[in-house]
């Protein structure tokens, strides 16, 4: 409880424009427990080059929900008017020891824009045409991209293949494929691991492209299970 009334001290004063971001994740991040590892070994190998990263999209648990009437107003606002904000920063914070160089992860729009954009997190329209392309046209030229291909939250049962084509698009080669502990906490060891890096191959069929994407999903929920 009071580690939880701690989280969300900082939080309260970092959207009130007290804590820079950076004051924030590195103020947050000394009362976690993480763990991060790279079972390849690519990705230090392979440092200049920018990367898809694909993984299970974990739950945020509610003791890292932050009460919207607390910051309503900062960064960006509660555009949608919801009670809670699921911050994503212990996430995000996972996925910026795991990643070499600058990333973006594709997340849908809940508000607190300009947070979300501190976040590495490129917002996109809950449903729609041409949020794959909003994606890419706002991901910074060099940065790497972070895809959740299940959407939401779905336990792995299904994945979308918008990943397969923003790497095509970006002209990136390779896929690392990552495993995040189902929930994240304040109360647990939250835990990324880089567990295999693919090629992606270029003038793949739609049958072979669909074969790519579910042997993705399959290798994921393997993964988790064995892991989790």
């Amino acid at each position: 409880m009071v580690i939880k009334k701690s989280v969300d001290a900082l939080a309260v004063e970092y959207f009130a424009g007290y804590l820079s971001f950076n004051e924030w994740s590195m103020r947050t991040e000394e009362r976690l427990s993480l763990s991060v590892s790279d079972e390849t070994g690519w990705l230090s190998v392979h440092s200049k080059e920018r990367v898809m990263f694909v993984s299970n999209h974990p739950k945020t648990d509610e003791s890292l929900w932050l009460r919207a009437s607390e910051i309503a107003k900062g960064l960006g606002g509660n555009t949608y008017g919801f009670t809670w904000f699921h911050c994503p920063i212990v996430r995000q914070i996972l996925l910026r020891k795991a990643l070499v160089r600058p990333f973006c992860t594709m997340a849908i729009d809940v508000g607190w824009k300009d947070a979300m954009n501190e976040m590495s997190c490129v917002t996109i329209p809950k449903e729609g045409a041409g949020r794959i392309y909003k994606f890419v046209k706002e991901i910074p030229e060099m940065n790497s991209a972070v895809v959740f291909p299940e959407g939401r939250v779905t336990n792995l049962r299904e994945f979308h293949s918008g990943f397969y084509h923003i790497a095509r698009i970006l002209g990136i080669k390779h896929v690392v494929v990552g495993i995040f502990s189902p929930v994240l906490t304040l109360g647990g060891l939250n835990v990324l691991k880089i567990m295999r890096v693919v090629e992606l191959p270029t003038g793949f069929s739609q049958e072979e492209q669909r074969v790519f994407v579910e042997n993705t999903r399959v290798f994921i929920a393997k993964e988790v299970m064995d892991h989790f």
